[in-house]
């Protein structure tokens, strides 16, 4: 989990709001990322240069809002970089799903 997950960030916001508020915005953000993670890959597909870089910069400030901080890092290549989006695209889906399970794995934590 700590590689694509900071543990010490989620920790922090379980003392600052509450385990069960944290569960919230964890169930949230799994429910609502992989919209954004398919946009920004059909974005780049498409080359439409714009939209990479605003879909990546809505992932990247999710991610960074909860410690998904391997997706954080993708998302911030492509949107340094949006002309690499493409070559990119397959490493964001398997950060997302790595992500997505490093999640669930830390909901299981809090039945």
């Amino acid at each position: 989990m700590s590689e694509v997950l900071n543990s010490e960030q989620l920790d922090e916001l379980e003392h600052e709001l509450s385990a069960a508020d944290v569960v919230n915005l964890l169930n949230l953000f799994l429910e609502t990322t992989p919209g954004l993670v398919r946009g920004l890959a059909d974005a780049a597909a498409g080359r439409d240069s714009v939209e990479v870089q605003r879909a990546a910069h809505r992932l990247k400030g999710g991610c960074v809002s909860i410690g998904a901080t391997a997706l954080a890092s993708v998302a911030r290549q492509i949107e340094e970089n949006v002309d690499a989006a493409a070559s990119l695209a397959p490493q964001l889906t398997d950060t997302w799903q790595r992500t997505a399970d490093a999640l669930r794995a830390r909901i299981a934590l809090h039945p």
